[in-house]
């Protein structure tokens, strides 16, 4: 029986052929370098089944993102072939490291692949794709990253159209200036059944996704790009806080087609006077709904003031009868709030007399603390005076000496 000594495994080698530093180090990614020489020393150790992607990432501290572009790249370059079982996660598959000799004994074919790859890279179409890419990343495209990009346009027939919207996705949405994560971005689109732009903005749209509706927002001015920080605060004030659906934005866009050069803040200023107006619309639908009942105008009132059992003197009813001609409800109830902060007594007579001269010194009392979150003297003034020229339209003369005696009392305030 003849037998060696046993070593500790951690002192043992991992050979890697020269070939592996010659060709192949230069054009690697440090990040994929160390997925790759980690995992290739692994796969040669008794317990490497254990081993699988999620564990591998988080053995280097890194995402499974990173771990599956990685093994895209490897991939292409043939460096690597992988094995899925059936209805696997996308995640989950078993790894063949392919022997890197073959890649010395394959260098004329892998040289006359290279020069296929820098001949189609040279074709004008390809070339204005690529210029596009280069202006989204910032930095030049690498020959290898080429060739990856070159052999998945063809593999799947892409558009190059759609090969540059997958850069843009990437960097504007992901943040990863990544070549492998825009390729496999490509890949899920592909997977998705998306095949043009036309496809992918009704894909994006229907997923509900932000970009797809900035993208869509920007082709009704003929512009395909990726929208400023500017653009996408405007954009989400339409969609957030103003509310409007697509079509309301689109037909903004159509409005502006007698303009010679239509852009984002001429759009911005009609849907932001589309959007005052529809609060008028609803302020005053809302009045209309609040005063369609004169009982239940009255109810609301006398509930406000705690008054529901009182019967009610022939003048008081008329008091009634003209705030409910003049006032919407919201304004009462917020006047009734505020005698309630005053302590002054909730009576109809009160709240008429305010409601008509919310400067009136008689029953005005100074607020304790101006500092509070209450309603303020000058909220309500503001409010009833813009309300109070309609009613000069209305009463004429009856009002005319009341408001003499108004603005000569505040001129000599303001003095």
């Amino acid at each position: 029986m003849f037998f060696k000594e046993e070593i500790n495994e951690e002192l043992l080698d991992t050979l890697i052929p020269n070939i592996f530093f010659e060709q192949l180090l230069p054009i690697m990614d440090a990040k994929y370098l160390r997925i790759y020489l980690y995992a290739y020393y692994l796969c040669q150790k008794d317990n490497a089944y254990e081993w699988n992607n999620q564990v591998l990432a988080e053995k280097l501290g890194i995402s499974i993102d990173e771990v599956l572009d990685a093994w895209d790249f490897f991939e292409l370059c043939h460096l690597i072939e992988k094995h899925r079982p059936q209805g696997a996660e996308v995640w989950d598959f078993s790894v063949e490291f392919k022997n890197l000799k073959r890649f010395y004994t394959c260098r004329e074919k892998t040289n006359a692949s290279l020069e296929k790859t820098l001949m189609i890279s040279q074709n004008e179409e390809y070339q204005k794709m690529y210029d596009k890419i280069e202006s989204i990343l910032g930095s030049l495209v690498m020959s290898h990253h080429r060739r990856a990009i070159n052999e998945m346009i063809t593999a799947y027939n892409l558009p190059k159209d759609l090969v540059v919207e997958a850069f843009r996705f990437s960097v504007h949405k992901k943040g990863s200036y990544s070549v492998q994560k825009a390729l496999s971005i490509l890949r899920i689109w592909y997977a998705e059944g998306v095949r043009t732009v036309e496809d992918l903005e009704q894909f994006l749209l229907e997923k509900g996704d932000r970009y797809g509706l900035y993208k869509k927002i920007l082709s009704f001015l003929g512009e395909y790009r990726m929208p400023t920080k500017a653009e996408e605060e405007m954009m989400d004030k339409w969609l957030d806080d103003y509310k409007f659906s697509m079509e309301v934005i689109e037909e903004a866009f159509a409005k502006s087609i007698s303009i010679k050069s239509p852009n984002m803040k001429y759009i911005d200023g009609i849907l932001r006077n589309w959007h005052e107006k529809t609060l008028d619309l609803n302020l005053q639908k809302e009045k209309n709904r609040e005063q369609k009942d004169p009982t239940l105008f009255r109810l609301n009132i006398l509930e406000g003031l705690g008054l529901e059992k009182k019967n009610l003197t022939s003048e008081e009813q008329e008091q009634l009868r003209f705030l409910y001609e003049h006032f919407s409800m919201k304004e009462i109830l917020m006047t009734i709030d505020y005698i309630k902060k005053l302590n002054l007594e909730k009576s109809i007579v009160n709240l008429y007399r305010l409601m008509q001269h919310p400067e009136s010194a008689d029953i005005a009392k100074p607020i304790v603390n101006q500092q509070t979150q209450s309603i303020r003297k000058e909220e309500i003034q503001e409010l009833l005076t813009q309300k109070r020229k309609t009613k000069e339209e209305l009463r004429k003369e009856e009002l005319e000496q009341e408001m003499k005696l108004f603005y000569q009392k505040k001129g000599k305030k303001l003095k």
